[in-house]
């Protein structure tokens, strides 16, 4: 997200255009009755500006027309016919009505302007399988309007103000309309516009373009609701819109290379689509905008999307695909997504950037940050996917995806990053079938101090599923080391965890406060490859509510690594598989063992782990079933396990395991009581080891195989008698 915040630091640097453009002088010619072209009175006349304030004009075939400019106005119209060419600077509604049809082709040498200034309405129609529009930059500039602060010499004498150069302006200050191709038999029309394509520019403008068929090629931005908040639209209902970003690729010395290129506020980032204010901070910014996706294509690739950039955008895809390097739901504004068919494919996304953002899915398939073949385009480990991003300082972002259908597979995800974001999964009917797939790390709560993070699934459909990124999910030292197995005892940094749900991630120092919570109901199915996490760091407060569905976990469940940690379960299966162990992409959170072979895959820890000494970890268990390799309660922190109910089966349960080893300090104590169930079927219960262990049992069932073994360190066990076994510490 670098490119945002370079956007910041050059906006003030940027100049606003805010005015409405003043038409060339008019010549003689003052149409009132129309005709055809050459032959009636008032045709244009070349290098002469043109000016219809009054009746139709026709362009016959086989002419070609180069007046200096043209301005319709006065109910006029002007009609380019099949086989005529019509070269010029226009203005269409000036301070009144106009209209101009171009079946054939229409260049454009400066600014096509549809509504000028207020009382202004322009429409321009295009039809043709071979029509074609172009706009292109006035060599050396398009003049001057007015003065400036001189950007290089704030405090020296003011400067004259360029007019933009090479821009479509569909509502300047005035009504403006945008109509291009009729079906899909006149596909092969072009709009080419070298600069900007603005709608609803000023704040007293309005604009709406329709793409029914054909190519809109864009060199600069494409800004839908720049100052205005009208109803400004753009509906594509097929064809191609493509953003090159070629009216602003950046020099060496930061300038844009083309030397004719002034946008209509900020000429830095072209080839970006902002829908709700322009890309700027001044002179077309705040405004409001909407676009309608019903098919067709959308190509940012160049740069990106901003929904609510500056102001209140809203997207609504039903069809077609878009292709893009970034997508943001507010950027510095308000901005939704609503995706109910169709396709997406994105480098990175954000929802809630500096503004707030909401992403609502009910179908189509929405793909981030992922190559063709499920690797990650990102190798560093970095979020493809970011609900509720920090931004420069400021404090107010946040974002908000609900998803009730289709399919979402993204690289990293992180769930609240500084701020506050929320991810709702939920299916309200059994045929839409949400499914979330995450290649890498689910993060709820992410690293970022005052990270707040949720997650809730629900519904039997409801799919959520973590997977291991191909190659390893990079490597930024954050994920401690291990013993490379040599006699030296080498420590090797730990590549990033891999396939994992983490619940309020945090630093490792303790300097971020974050939380996280995740609820998962109505037999709803996560999958996690890898390690789940709750409550990773110092200061990371998670939780983990499970009411029905199943859980299942390929690496090791950990409730209170560093951080606290509590989990819920009154109904539905957690099973702790270890599958994970032996995948060469299976990278687990803390420290490891010889070789980083041995993670503790199957097993639960409550409270801590390897690597970790300051955890609390709490679960809770009124229903339901337990499935795990091995339980630790109080490994190397403090743990608890209350269980009133439901069935826990396991290989081993130990309870303050590991407290003596490296110094550390451990309790853990395990509560049986109600009609819980216990079942430990190889190696036995261990109550303190090297730590601090406690047992009661109050009511229940417990089933050990293996033997009771009750350790050197200050321990009890209690059972459903009251009989009391060692000594408490």
């Amino acid at each position: 997200m670098n490119k945002f915040i370079s956007r910041l630091m050059l906006a003030s640097a940027t100049i606003a255009l805010g005015t409405a453009l003043t038409p060339m002088a008019a010549n003689a010619f003052q149409v009132v009755t129309g005709g055809n072209c050459p032959g009636a009175s008032g045709c244009p006349t070349d290098g002469l500006p043109w000016t219809v304030t009054g009746g139709a004009y026709q362009l016959t075939s086989g002419n070609t027309f180069s007046p200096s400019s043209l301005v319709v106005n006065g109910g006029g119209s002007v009609m380019v016919n099949p086989g005529a060419t019509l070269n010029d600077d226009a203005i269409i509604g000036d301070t009144s009505f106009g209209t101009f049809t171009n079946n054939s082709n229409h260049n454009v040498t400066g600014n096509l302007v549809l509504g000028n200034q207020s009382g202004g309405n322009g429409t321009y129609f295009l039809g043709g399988n071979s029509t074609i529009t172009n706009i292109d930059f006035k060599p050396g500039g398009n003049g001057t309007n007015g003065t400036m602060v001189d950007p290089n010499n704030p405090d020296g004498p003011q400067i004259p103000r360029p007019n933009f150069n090479g821009a479509l302006i569909v509502g300047n200050g005035g009504i403006g309309s945008f109509n291009q191709g009729t079906s899909d038999s006149d596909s092969g029309n072009q709009v080419n516009v070298a600069g900007d394509l603005a709608i609803g520019h000023l704040a007293s403008g309005q604009g709406s373009y329709v793409l029914n068929s054909g190519t809109l090629t864009v060199g600069g931005q494409l800004s839908v609701g720049g100052q205005s908040t009208a109803d400004n639209i753009f509906h594509q209902v097929s064809g191609s819109v493509i953003l090159t970003g070629s009216a602003a690729a950046l020099g060496e010395d930061h300038q844009p290379l083309h030397p004719d290129y002034v946008g209509v506020a900020d000429g830095v980032f072209s080839g970006k689509l902002a829908i709700g204010g322009g890309i700027d901070n001044g002179g077309n910014d705040g405004g409001s905008g909407t676009y309608y996706l019903d098919g067709g294509t959308i190509d940012t690739t160049a740069n990106g999307i901003e929904i609510g950039a500056s102001g209140t955008g809203v997207m609504n895809q039903s069809g077609g695909s878009v292709n893009t390097t970034y997508l943001t739901e507010g950027f510095a504004g308000n901005g939704t997504y609503n995706l109910s068919g169709g396709t997406i494919n994105a480098y990175s996304s954000a929802v809630g950037y500096a503004g707030t953002g909401a992403f609502n899915q009910s179908g189509g398939a929405y793909t981030i940050g992922l190559n063709e073949d499920g690797s990650l385009r990102d190798t560093t480990g970095g979020a493809a996917l970011t609900i509720g991003a920090h931004c420069c300082d400021n404090a107010l972002g946040s974002g908000i995806y609900t998803m009730t259908g289709g399919e979402l597979h993204t690289g990293n995800m992180v769930v609240g990053d500084g701020e506050q974001g929320t991810f709702i999964q939920t299916t309200p009917a059994a045929a839409l079938d949400p499914l979330v797939e995450v290649t890498g790390n689910l993060i709820v709560g992410g690293a970022q101090n005052g990270s707040v993070g949720s997650y809730s699934i629900t519904g039997n459909d409801s799919f959520l599923n973590v997977k291991f990124a191909p190659g390893g999910n990079g490597n930024d030292g954050t994920n401690g080391t291990y013993d490379d197995g040599t006699p030296a005892h080498n420590q090797i940094s730990r590549p990033n965890p891999n396939g994992a749900l983490i619940i309020a991630q945090g630093l490792a120092d303790g300097s971020a406060t974050v939380s996280g919570t995740f609820t998962q109901d109505v037999d709803s199915h996560v999958n996690v490859a890898g390690d789940v996490v709750v409550g990773q760091h110092r200061n990371a407060t998670g939780s983990y509510t499970l009411d029905s569905g199943d859980l299942t976990i390929g690496g090791k469940l950990l409730v209170g690594n560093s951080g606290v940690g509590t989990f819920d379960q009154s109904g539905g299966a957690v099973n702790v598989t270890g599958t994970a162990y032996g995948n060469p992409d299976y990278s687990a959170i803390g420290n490891a063992s010889i070789n980083g072979q041995y993670d503790g895959a199957g097993i639960a820890f409550i409270g801590g782990s390897w690597g970790s000494d300051s955890g609390t970890g709490t679960y809770t268990m009124s229903g339901g079933t337990l499935d795990a390799g091995g339980i630790e309660v109080g490994f190397t922190a403090t743990g608890e396990m209350d269980q009133s109910g439901g069935v826990v089966t396991t290989q081993f349960l130990a309870m303050g395991g590991c407290g003596g080893c490296a110094g550390r300090n451990s309790v853990g104590i395990y509560r049986l009581s109600g009609n819980g169930e216990l079942n430990v079927t190889f190696s036995g219960e261990q109550v303190g080891q090297f730590g601090h262990g406690e047992f009661y049992q109050t009511g229940g069932t417990n089933n050990v195989t293996g033997g009771l073994n009750i350790g050197d360190a200050p321990s009890l066990y209690t059972d459903h008698n009251g009989f009391r076994y060692g000594e408490p510490g």
